[in-house]
């Protein structure tokens, strides 16, 4: 039996909460989803995110100018990424990939799995933990 998106996606965000927790962020789930999945608080710097959690590397015209980070898992277990939203866009700009009829037409792009340039590109925004 294959898991339903439902479960993927409270699987991935426990996954993610864990590494947050990790890295020493409170986090908070809203009560109506808006666009949030989850507020990520850390105290040491008074930091927050915003954030969406994902399957897979993602933009989307509707997250635009929110202030919102996307989250997904990498190729590894141990591997999440965490990025500011239009900074992804910036680099889908950058690759062509906001040229493609899906980002022109639907206002959206996916990739799943993650090209080796881009997973290089997105070095400051890896997440890795041990576990």
């Amino acid at each position: 039996m294959s898991a339903t998106g439902a479960q993927i996606e409270f699987a991935n965000r426990s996954r993610l909460v864990g590494r947050l927790f990790d890295l020493g962020y409170e986090v908070f789930v809203p009560v109506i989803d808006t666009g949030i999945d989850l507020v990520a608080y850390r105290p040491s710097d008074r930091e927050y995110r915003l954030v969406q959690l994902k399957t897979r590397w993602t933009i989307d015209r509707k997250y635009l100018d929110r202030d919102i980070w996307i989250a997904f898992p990498g190729e590894q277990p141990t591997e999440w990424f965490m990025a500011p939203h239009d900074a992804l866009v910036r680099l889908g700009e950058q690759r062509g990939y906001c040229a493609t009829s899906s980002w022109q037409d639907k206002g959206q792009y996916h990739l799943s799995p993650l090209p080796a340039a881009l997973a290089d590109a997105m070095g400051p925004w890896r997440i890795v933990t041990s576990n």
